[in-house]
């Protein structure tokens, strides 16, 4: 593997990884849960993961730069209300090295919704 394959483990100020490597909201990679992963009383939540759960950090912040406070707010909302839930099952999967793909899914969705939090409780 050479170094230009290895690039997420790159180090540098955002700006710089996003344009270096095209880390913009636009290209960020489509997200698919396998329903079959998820337990029953969460698969309401699969459309959340699937817009909101973007793992690059740089994405993830310019995809919210781009979206509407409002519903960065009610995405927020949503999931915090199930954020003890979704813990639940996580943690019931035990080592994440055993988890399925929906698993590390549903957590960059709690990632996703902690930041969109935190950026709003600032405010009040």
């Amino acid at each position: 593997m050479t170094d230009d394959d290895r690039h997420e483990f790159d180090v540098g100020p955002g700006d710089e990884m996003q344009r270096k490597y095209g880390w913009y909201a636009e290209n960020r990679p489509e997200i698919h849960v396998e329903i079959d992963q998820v337990p029953p009383h969460l698969r309401d939540v699969i459309p959340l993961v699937e817009r909101w759960a973007i793992r690059c950090d740089v994405t993830r912040h310019d995809y919210f730069e781009q979206q509407p406070e409002a519903e960065i707010r009610e995405f927020a909302r949503v999931v915090g209300r199930r954020e003890d839930e979704i813990n639940a099952w996580l943690d019931s999967l035990g080592n994440s090295r055993d988890w399925p793909e929906a698993g590390y899914q549903f957590m960059y969705l709690l990632k996703a919704s902690t930041e969109a939090a935190c950026e709003f409780h600032e405010e009040e």
